[in-house]
C-alpha cells in the first residue's frame, strides 16, 4: 500500500509542475554574494536573496535593522552588503543566544549571549 501511495504522491507532483511549472527565481546574486556564500557559514534559501534585496530597497526609513538569529552570520554580512548597495544607513543590529543544539554553554566567541551587538563595521573586513 506504502509503495502505490509513493508512485501516486510522485505521479501527482509531476503533473502538478508539468501543469503550473515553478517560475525562475530572479538573480540577484553578484560576485561579492558567491564568494560570500562560499566562505561563510550560514544557513540560506538562495531564493530569498530576492526577497532581502527587495526588502532592503524599499526600506520606509532610517529605522534600525534587527536580525533575531545570527548563527554564523551569513545572513548579517549579506544585509550589510545590501545596505551598501543601496546606500543605506540604517544600523543592523544582531542578536542570538550563541547556544548551539541544546548545549548548556555558549560559543566561545567573544559574544555575551543575550547581547545585541553592532556588526555594521565588522563586515568591512570582508
Amino acid at each position: 500500500m506504502a509503495k502505490i501511495r509513493n508512485l501516486l504522491s510522485r505521479a501527482f507532483l509531476k503533473a502538478a509542475f508539468t501543469v503550473d511549472p515553478p517560475k525562475p527565481q530572479a538573480d540577484v546574486g553578484d560576485d561579492y554574494i558567491m564568494w560570500l556564500c562560499f566562505a561563510n557559514a550560514g544557513m540560506l534559501d538562495k531564493g530569498n536573496l530576492y526577497l532581502i534585496d527587495r526588502a532592503m530597497k524599499q526600506l520606509p526609513s532610517a529605522a534600525p535593522i534587527l536580525e533575531i538569529g545570527s548563527f554564523c552570520g551569513l545572513s548579517a554580512n549579506l544585509l550589510t552588503h545590501f545596505k551598501r548597495k543601496y546606500g543605506l544607513k540604517n544600523r543592523l543590529l544582531t542578536c542570538d543566544k550563541w547556544a548551539f543544539e541544546n548545549t548548556r554553554s555558549c560559543c566561545t566567541t567573544g559574544f555575551r549571549p543575550n547581547r545585541i551587538n553592532n556588526l555594521d563595521g565588522l563586515c568591512n573586513t570582508l
